[in-house]
Formats: C-alpha cells, sequence, structure tokens
C-alpha cells in the first residue's frame, strides 16, 4: 500500500512539473512575441521620423515653394472654399512648413493674398 501511495505521489509530482514546464515555455513566448512587436514598433517609429526629417530637408530646400505653388494651382484650377478641398498632401506639407517656419515670405504672402492662408492660421 506504501509503495502505491509513493507511486501516486511521484506521478502527482511529475505532473505537477510537466505543467509548471509548459507555463514557464508560454510565459517566455508571450515575453519574447511582447519584445519582438516591440522591436518592430520601434522600427516603425524609426522609419517614420526619417522620412519625416528628409521631408522637412527637402521642403526646407526650397521655402516651401513646391506645396504652395502646387496649392495656388490648384485654387487656380477649382477655388476652395474650406480646408478639407485641399489635398490631403499639399495640406499636410504647408501645414509642417509653418510648424516648422520653413517657409519663405514671399510664399506666406502669396498664401496670405490668395486667402489660402486662413486654412492655416
Amino acid at each position: 500500500m506504501r509503495s502505491i501511495l509513493l507511486t501516486l505521489a511521484m506521478f502527482g509530482a511529475v505532473i505537477i512539473i510537466g505543467v509548471l514546464a509548459i507555463q514557464i515555455t508560454n510565459y517566455r513566448q508571450e515575453h519574447s512575441v511582447a519584445g519582438v512587436e516591440a522591436k518592430k514598433r520601434l522600427a516603425e517609429a524609426i522609419q517614420a521620423r526619417d522620412i519625416l526629417d528628409k521631408r522637412v530637408e527637402d521642403l526646407s530646400a526650397d521655402r516651401c515653394e513646391a506645396p504652395v505653388g502646387a496649392l495656388l494651382s490648384f485654387n487656380d484650377r477649382q477655388p476652395i472654399g474650406k480646408y478639407r478641398d485641399i489635398p490631403e498632401g499639399i495640406a499636410s506639407d504647408i501645414a509642417l512648413c509653418m510648424k516648422r517656419d520653413l517657409m519663405g515670405p514671399r510664399f506666406e504672402d502669396q498664401l496670405t493674398d490668395s486667402k489660402l492662408m486662413r486654412f492655416f492660421g
């Protein structure tokens, strides 16, 4: 009888150890996945920052002439009545120019004269 109880106790201990091993493995896998996801998010953030830095560099080079010219041309073809009428790329470039103070005074004057500055001011 005693050997049966001892065998059952050992069997129970083996099961408990097995369950603990499975739990530890699951824990490690979950945290490993979380680490990979965090690294991926970090890489995406760095890439987005690099893209923004490159865009700022491009806009700064011509003092925002390209987006202002595109907006004025667009306004000549189809007068803009609301901010949502402005193409998203042009609007984001001009907003970036304004935020980073990249725009030359001549282009600010052109936006003011065409009454388009009201959408960005």
